[in-house]
């Protein structure tokens, strides 16, 4: 068999498939058709055949499988037989080997008889037809399959158009459209959109859902968070101010209803309550001192004049904060003599000797017991920078049996800073 040899360049075209229901995919099968003739003349009867794929025409390193076809019919020198590869031609150049031998001796599996024909031939550009099958897999496309680009998950970079994009995926380009009906939980979270005040976006156990309902109205370019059990929890308007508990924020931050802080709270600038809160200032009796240093008085929890016999007057500091509006002022003591024992809450300019009376209580004489009196004042408020506060108390020393003590005294007053 060494003096046979191949003389035609194989000619490949592909194999097609057929289907009652629709046209299949193209496999990667080929038909190779050529002549074989034996001693200068065409050879006839039956032949087996091996075919396989190298790289290079001296090379020994195999592209694919070898593919073996038995009892090859050869008719005036012509056969043809259908090979597959597989995933071979993908750009590459490729050679194919062909060995045959006298057909009806045994398998392929048997190697004996084969004569390899030289030179191998080098495959042209008709077998890279089969290339376009895998045109999915082109190092264009970075070798992946086609499979790979119908996952939507392998799509990393890129812009979808709108057409592709789902009716419930809210643009930022346009109107957003909602569905009715929803039900919204109360652990839930809503979302509402400048510019569409009863559209918003609602998550409930952590599923989204796309609703519409009349929530009022929504600052233009905010941001408004929700819940169904708190409406206006938290707006953000256009120009920054944020409100909670209120969708029309007047500061940069605006709490409506009460507020929390657990831990320390720094502010740098004043503070300023547009409502204003009621204090008390208290007096204990020690704080008094007399007019003059000839005045005798025991002093303990109680305040009350020994001596020498007459009106005795004593004086203690009042501090009320800046801006203060006095609302009340109230006495409590004890006073069994004949005599009034009064109390004053003076106040004096600063700078000026004189001092002018804001409001006026008296315990009345010949009463057992302790007792207590109070006056409402309607007094303006009372700068710091201009007036220094004080109370007096008059009392009579009589140096008998009879009693005049002062208890304390109690100054109510509002202010707008805390």
């Amino acid at each position: 068999m060494t003096d046979r040899y191949l003389r035609n360049l194989l000619v490949i075209c592909f194999a097609l498939a057929t289907t009652t229901a629709q046209a299949q995919p193209l496999s990667s099968a080929f038909t190779y058709r050529g002549e074989l003739s034996e001693a200068g003349q065409p050879s006839s009867g039956a032949y087996d055949f091996r075919f396989r794929v190298l790289d290079g025409q001296d090379s020994d390193t195999q592209v694919g499988p070898t593919l073996c076809v038995e009892d090859v019919s050869i008719s005036e020198g012509r056969f043809a037989t259908t090979l597959d590869f597989g995933d071979v031609f993908r750009g590459q150049r490729r050679y194919l080997e062909i060995s045959v031998r006298t057909g009806g001796v045994g398998s392929c599996a048997n190697d004996a008889g084969f004569t390899t024909l030289l030179p191998r031939q080098e495959l042209g550009a008709t077998p890279y037809a089969i290339y376009a099958i895998a045109a999915g897999e082109a190092s264009s496309l970075g070798g992946q399959p086609r499979g790979f680009f119908q996952d939507a998950s392998n799509m990393t970079t890129g812009t979808l158009p709108d057409e592709r994009l789902s009716g419930n995926i809210v643009r930022s380009d346009s109107a957003p459209v909602f569905r009715t009906g929803a039900v919204v939980g109360d652990q839930g979270l809503t979302l509402l959109r400048a510019g569409f005040p009863t559209a918003r976006l609602t998550l409930v156990d952590n599923v989204p859902t796309l609703l519409s309902d009349a929530l009022g109205p929504i600052p233009e370019q905010g941001l408004a968070l929700a819940t169904a059990a708190a409406p206006n929890a938290l707006f953000v308007q256009a120009n920054g101010d944020v409100g909670i508990g209120t969708s029309i924020p007047s500061a940069l931050l605006h709490v409506a209803g009460d507020a929390r802080v657990d831990g320390s709270l720094t502010i740098n600038g004043s503070l300023t309550l547009t409502a204003p809160i009621e204090k008390s200032f208290l007096i204990p009796a020690c704080a008094f001192q007399p007019a003059n240093s000839t005045q005798t008085f025991t002093l303990g929890n109680r305040l009350r004049p020994t001596g020498p016999v007459g009106f005795a007057t004593f004086y203690a500091p009042v501090m009320l904060p800046e801006g203060a509006q006095i609302i009340e002022l109230a006495a409590a003591g004890v006073n069994t003599s004949a005599a009034v024992l009064s109390l004053n809450l003076m106040r004096q300019e600063f700078g000026a000797t004189l001092l002018d009376d804001v409001a006026t209580v008296r315990l009345n004489g010949s009463t057992p017991g302790v007792q207590t009196s109070t006056q409402s004042v309607s007094q303006a408020v009372l700068p710091n920078t201009a007036y220094v506060l004080e109370a007096r108390m008059q009392a009579f020393a009589s140096g008998s049996s009879s009693t005049q003590e002062l208890l304390s005294v109690r100054i109510r007053y509002t202010t707008v800073s805390p």
